[in-house]
């Protein structure tokens, strides 16, 4: 693959996202990820708001449920609920496992739920199965097509 694919991460535990970016860093095509670890900060990234201005709109969110500021079942509305972006697939990487989570994260269109590995080893294992689904198989669409 030759282009280069934008990530956002929305995680708030640096531990976690410091994983998640770990992992991303073994993909065998050129990514760049971009670490907010707030819903509020993910909004503004989403929005080119201050500071976020000059981002561009990922072609990937990887979204963490247990958000400082507002819960990720609400963020992951407000992108789905958004005309300029909910056609990007958000993948939810979550500690949780309650199935009412996890009903309504399908309710809001997540494309796929996902529990979190505690430990490296088994998060690539888990990001070279996402890698080979989201990034082989799955044809992503184009950003210019969406302005």
């Amino acid at each position: 693959m030759s282009k280069e694919i934008k990530i956002l991460v929305v995680e708030d535990n640096l531990a976690d996202a410091k994983l998640i970016l770990k992992g991303l860093s073994n993909f065998r095509f050129t990514n760049q990820a971009y670490h907010v670890p707030t819903a509020n900060d993910a909004i503004k990234l989403l929005t080119n708001k201050t500071p976020y201005e000059v981002s561009q709109i990922p072609d990937l969110i990887f979204l963490d449920l247990n958000l400082p500021d507002m819960h990720g079942l609400d963020l992951l509305a407000f992108i789905k609920n958004n005309d300029k972006l909910k056609q990007i697939p958000v993948i939810i990487l979550s500690h949780c496992d309650n199935q009412s989570d996890i009903f309504q994260c399908y309710q809001n269109y997540a494309n796929c739920f996902i529990n979190k590995s505690n430990d490296l080893n088994g998060l690539i294992e888990i990001f070279n199965k996402l890698e080979n689904f989201w990034f082989t198989i799955v044809k992503l669409p184009s950003q210019q097509n969406s302005r």
